[in-house]
C-alpha cells in the first residue's frame, strides 16, 4: 500500500513541468489556503524567514483573485481541496502551480485518496516546518546541491584581526582576551560562515549545514535571532561588524579568513 506520509505526485506524463522554481523566480509565491479561516500562523511565520514570498487567504475563493500567482499552493484541509479541486487541476495540468495538502484528520485512505485526485504531496498537520520545507523543495523541484558537505566536525580558521576559531572546541581565541566559548548553533552557524568566505551563504544552506538536532531547535525561529546573538557575543570581543548581512540572500564574513586545519 502507498504510504501517504511519504509519497509525492510526479508531474503529469502528457506536461512537461516548467523549470525548477529558482530558475524561473528568485522568491516563489506560496498562497497558504485556509479552511474558511486563516491559516496556522506559526506555519505562516516559520516558511516567512525562508526563500518564499508567503501570502495567507482564508479559503480557495480568496485564492482565485489574489492578484499574485502562485506557484504552490499549501492547502489547509483534505475537504477544501476537493470542493474546489477543479480549480487545483487546471493550475496544475497548465503547469502554472502545486498544491500540498494540510491533514488535519488521522485517515490514512483519505489521503492517499487525496493523492491519487492529483495532489501533489499530503502531509498530517503536526509535521514540522523543517518537514514541509523539504517536501516544499521537492514538490518546486528545488533540490540544489549544496557546495559542501552537510556538517564539519573540527576545523581551526584563523579570522583575521579577530584570533582563532576552533570549531572543535567551540570557541574562538582572540589575542589578550580570555576564550569565547560558544554554543552548539552558534558554532556551527560561525563554521559555515568561515568554510565559505569570501563568499556569502544564504539562510538555507546554512539550515541545511546543521546537524539535524540542531536544524529543528532552531527552524521554528528567525534565523536572524541567532545570528544576532552570535554577533553579540563576537562583538565582546573586539568582532563587532564580522558578520554582514546580504539583504534578502544570506550572510558573509567581512574579514579574511584562512583555514589552518581540519
Amino acid at each position: 500500500m502507498i504510504d501517504a506520509s511519504t509519497a509525492i505526485r510526479s508531474s503529469p506524463p502528457d506536461r512537461a513541468w516548467r523549470p525548477a522554481w529558482n530558475e524561473r523566480r528568485a522568491r516563489p509565491v506560496i498562497l497558504l489556503v485556509g479552511d474558511d479561516a486563516l491559516p496556522c500562523a506559526d506555519r505562516s511565520q516559520a516558511l516567512r524567514g525562508l526563500a518564499f514570498q508567503v501570502v495567507d487567504v482564508p479559503n480557495t475563493a480568496a485564492a482565485q483573485v489574489h492578484p499574485l500567482k502562485a506557484d504552490l499552493f499549501i492547502v489547509e484541509g483534505l475537504e477544501q481541496y476537493r470542493a474546489h479541486q477543479r480549480f487545483y487541476d487546471r493550475r496544475r495540468l497548465s503547469g502554472e502551480a502545486r498544491a500540498i495538502l494540510i491533514d488535519h484528520g488521522d485517515d490514512l485512505a483519505s489521503r492517499i485518496a487525496a493523492l491519487e485526485a492529483g495532489a501533489d504531496d499530503v502531509v498530517r498537520h503536526d509535521c514540522t516546518v523543517r518537514e514541509l520545507w523539504a517536501r516544499i523543495k521537492c514538490v518546486l523541484g528545488a533540490h540544489r546541491p549544496h557546495r559542501g558537505p552537510a556538517r564539519h566536525e573540527g576545523g581551526v580558521f584563523q579570522i583575521v584581526g579577530l584570533g582563532r576559531f576552533h570549531a572543535g572546541e567551540m570557541a574562538l581565541h582572540a589575542p589578550g582576551a580570555e576564550p569565547l566559548h560558544l554554543g552548539r548553533v552558534e558554532t556551527a552557524v560561525l563554521q559555515r560562515l568561515c568554510l565559505w568566505s569570501p563568499a556569502q551563504v544564504s539562510r538555507e544552506e546554512i539550515l541545511d549545514s546543521l546537524p539535524p538536532d540542531l536544524g529543528e531547535t532552531i527552524f521554528d525561529r528567525a534565523l536572524d535571532r541567532c545570528v544576532s546573538r552570535l554577533r553579540r557575543r563576537l562583538a565582546s570581543i573586539g568582532g563587532a561588524g564580522l558578520i554582514e548581512t546580504c539583504r534578502g540572500s544570506g550572510y558573509k564574513l567581512s574579514a579574511p579568513v584562512r583555514r589552518i586545519h581540519g
